[in-house]
């Protein structure tokens, strides 16, 4: 076992949102995080299918519309996507913009002897294998040490493609560029435990997962004892029935990555300013590209490049903002606002608070449960409490644009429910801010 423990030692810490705040795990979306933060800013969010049944929907502002795909604005053309998408068409633009990258090359994945020669020539030590096109750490395998294990790992691959290229020493970073200026820069720690000298390691796990199952952006990123996780079990000297001793860390995943149930860290105050001036140039090596996260790959992102080594490793155009937004440890960073902020500059959000009645089938059918879930994805605070068997009283604080949907949306309710009325009065805002719960949303 690994007796060296990293600063950070994966105590998940209470998400920011805040943490009593229900129903908010839908925020762990990148595209509801994105609408709520329109919502926010005063800015309508609207919502349809397209003629293929594809999820589309749009930002209105006073005096112009956004249109997306998932959360990326149309000024991220298909086009930029499908150059991010491809980890070589990537590559090949970072390096005409002189930035640094891992030395490589794209084969066909069943060319295993082409793999193979490649290997035996390159003079690497170690060496990354990965699909062509993929993201979320599937199918990556890192730090192949000999030219069995590589073609091991490559037949293991279900994608035509792969790249196979220098493994770059480092810890692993996600920095997101808006506009051209770096919002955060989150690391990414592979999956692991520490010890307690009590649990087992499968039980460490379990106990682990309960942990990440509260926060938003990683509640559906469960660390798994997989495969490749026992090897590596087995090469630390250890199964998952061991019980390692309190503090002692035994790593479960090779690629940091929180899809394959990674830990992540804000950092961003750390960044050497060398480090967000290559962000910069990394965005704009990319045409038509609003926001991205980089992967970079460095020993030490609080000190110069220059002294050490690094690589930017890939670029993502649909990257996940809700990871910016509940880091396991450190400050959160509001990436949706910034990223709203960038497409909306002259916003003015104006907020307004009412007290509302609704009137009819709206006890025991789920409908404060509803307001709830609502006001949550609407950035809306508030309460709502029954006043009677036919009766429902709420409060609602937000911008202007989020109490009338919230309105709109409580005059339908959800299913079961059947409301036959509705009153409400404007309040001033400060009368309401005091009667608001912290700035939360609560069933009373």
């Amino acid at each position: 076992m690994n007796n060296t423990l990293y600063n950070y030692q994966g105590d998940v810490q209470e998400f920011t949102f805040p943490a009593s705040q229900k129903k908010a795990l839908s925020l762990g979306e990148r595209s509801n995080i994105l609408k709520r933060a329109f919502w926010l800013k005063n800015i309508r969010v609207i919502e349809w299918e397209d003629e293929q049944n594809r999820s589309r929907w749009a930002a209105i502002g006073d005096n112009h519309a956004v249109r997306f795909r998932d959360a990326m604005p149309y000024q991220t053309t298909a086009e930029t996507r499908l150059i991010t998408n491809n980890k070589h068409k990537t590559k090949r633009l970072l390096e005409e913009s002189g930035i640094k990258i891992p030395k490589g090359m794209v084969f066909n994945t069943q060319d295993l002897d082409g793999i193979s020669d490649w290997y035996e020539k390159c003079g690497l030590k170690k060496v990354v294998i990965k699909p062509l096109s993929g993201s979320s750490g599937k199918g990556v395998s890192v730090g192949v040490k000999s030219q069995e294990e590589l073609i091991t790992h490559a037949t293991l691959l279900n994608d035509k493609k792969c790249i196979v290229e220098e493994h770059v020493e480092g810890g692993d970073y996600r920095l997101l560029v808006v506009g051209g200026k770096l919002i955060s820069a989150v690391r990414r720690h592979p999956a692991f435990v520490i010890g307690d000298g009590v649990h087992t390691i499968r039980e460490l796990v379990k106990i682990k997962n309960v942990s990440r199952s509260r926060i938003p952006y990683v509640a559906k990123y469960k660390i798994s004892l997989d495969e490749v996780a026992l090897e590596l079990l087995n090469e630390q000297g250890v199964s998952e029935s061991s019980i390692p001793e309190f503090g002692i860390k035994v790593q479960l995943k090779r690629v940091a990555n929180i899809g394959a149930g990674g830990d992540s860290e804000e950092v961003t105050s750390l960044v050497h300013p060398d480090f967000a001036e290559i962000s910069k140039k990394v965005w704009s090596s990319i045409p038509d590209l609003a926001y991205c996260g980089i992967d970079l790959l460095a020993e030490d992102i609080s000190l110069s490049p220059s002294s050490q080594g690094w690589a930017v490793i890939e670029i993502n155009a649909n990257c996940d903002l809700p990871m910016h937004h509940f880091p396991l440890l450190g400050p959160a960073v509001d990436a949706a606002g910034a990223l709203v902020n960038y497409l909306f500059p002259d916003c003015r959000p104006e907020r307004k608070a009412i007290k509302a009645t609704f009137n009819g089938l709206v006890t025991k059918v789920g409908y404060r449960d509803f307001l709830l879930r609502k006001a949550v994805r609407l950035g809306v605070s508030g309460y709502c409490r029954n006043n009677s068997q036919s009766c429902v009283e709420a409060m609602f604080i937000g911008s202007c644009v989020a109490v009338e949907e919230m309105l709109d949306l409580a005059m339908v309710g959800p299913k079961k429910a059947l409301v036959k009325s509705m009153s409400f009065v404007d309040i001033p805002i400060h009368e309401a801010q005091s009667d608001s719960h912290d700035g939360l949303f609560s069933i009373l």
